[in-house]
């Protein structure tokens, strides 16, 4: 599952978001059309959504019945006049790919050449 900020209104520039959905929670700027990953694991029928700034207040939006084929769109209003548009949806994806070891190994060694010029 993923949910995107489409629209935000009043939002302060130092504003960072906080959603929960089940026990997985993740915080983040709010950026616009920035996707957010979440684990598919059991069926969640809850997003839990924070402002974080002074004086936060939870906001609670219902994911009852939410499909892997649409997506549902929900305007959040916070008390400092602020609203954040979602758009939540399914994603049917892999498990996110990894580095290579081989890439891991070239980063290594392109730092400690990095390093040895310059005497670090």
């Amino acid at each position: 599952m993923e949910v995107e900020v489409v629209g935000a209104k009043n939002v302060p520039a130092q504003a960072l978001m906080s959603m929960r959905i089940g026990s997985v929670r993740r915080q983040a700027a709010v950026q616009l059309n920035d996707p957010c990953a979440f684990s598919a694991s059991g069926s969640p029928d809850v997003l839990r959504l924070e402002m974080l700034i002074k004086d936060p207040k939870s906001h609670v939006v219902s994911l009852a019945g939410l499909q892997p084929s649409h997506d549902v769109v929900e305007t959040v209003e916070f008390e400092n006049g602020a609203s954040i548009d979602l758009r939540v949806f399914c994603a049917r994806r892999g498990p996110p790919q990894r580095e290579s070891m081989a890439s891991k190994h070239k980063a290594a060694i392109f730092a400690k050449e990095y390093l040895d010029e310059h005497d670090v």
